[in-house]
C-alpha cells in the first residue's frame, strides 16, 4: 500500500506533503535499524544512508515487479549482490576513511 500511496502522491500535492513527513520518519527508523546490523559501523552516516536508500529503492521496484513476473531465484541472487556490494564498498575504502 505504501508504494501505491507514493505513486498517487506524484500528482497530489496535499498527499505528497503528508507522505513526506511520514516517509522521513519511516526512513529514519530504517536507518536506526540499519545501525544495529553488525558491520554497519564501517560506514559513515552518509554512506549507510546511501546504501540503505539504494536497497529500499531496489526492494520497492521488486515489490511491484514480483506481482507481474515472480522470480524467487532472482530475488535470492539480488540479496547476495547487495551483500557483495556492501562488502566490496567496505574493502575498497582506504584505511582510516570513515
Amino acid at each position: 500500500m505504501w508504494f501505491e500511496l507514493m505513486v498517487a502522491a506524484r500528482t497530489d500535492p496535499d498527499l505528497r506533503a503528508r507522505l513526506s513527513v511520514t516517509g522521513r520518519r519511516f526512513f529514519a527508523e530504517i536507518r536506526d535499524v540499519g545501525r544495529m546490523v553488525p558491520g554497519s559501523e564501517l560506514f559513515t552516516d552518509d554512506e549507510l544512508e546511501m546504501l540503505l536508500n539504494t536497497v529500499e529503492h531496489t526492494f520497492d521496484g521488486e515489490a511491484i515487479r514480483r506481482e507481474i513476473d515472480p522470480s524467487p531465484e532472482a530475488e535470492a541472487r539480488r540479496l547476495d549482490l547487495i551483500c557483495d556490494f556492501a562488502e566490496f564498498y567496505v574493502l575498497r575504502k582506504p584505511a582510516g576513511d570513515g
